[in-house]
């Protein structure tokens, strides 16, 4: 990935990658959409199961840098 690849390149340097988790939960549009292949849009905790309930929210996780990662 992209941030283990940063890390290793810094730690090659001699420097320390210092970051954050965060997270934060969304409203999205209620709604459905079929690419072909699959169905998207329904409620799944990622346990491999898709509930039959259209979802209305989402949890973003993303890792925020502490120091500049230039």
């Amino acid at each position: 990935t992209a941030l283990k690849s940063h890390v290793v390149e810094k730690k090659k340097e001699g420097k320390e990658t210092v970051c954050s988790l965060m997270l934060d939960e969304m409203y999205i549009h209620k709604q459905t959409e079929f690419d072909g292949n699959q169905t998207h849009g329904y409620v799944d905790i990622g346990a491999g199961e898709i509930e039959n309930v259209v979802a209305t929210q989402a949890l973003v996780i993303m890792v925020v840098a502490i120091e500049s990662w230039k």
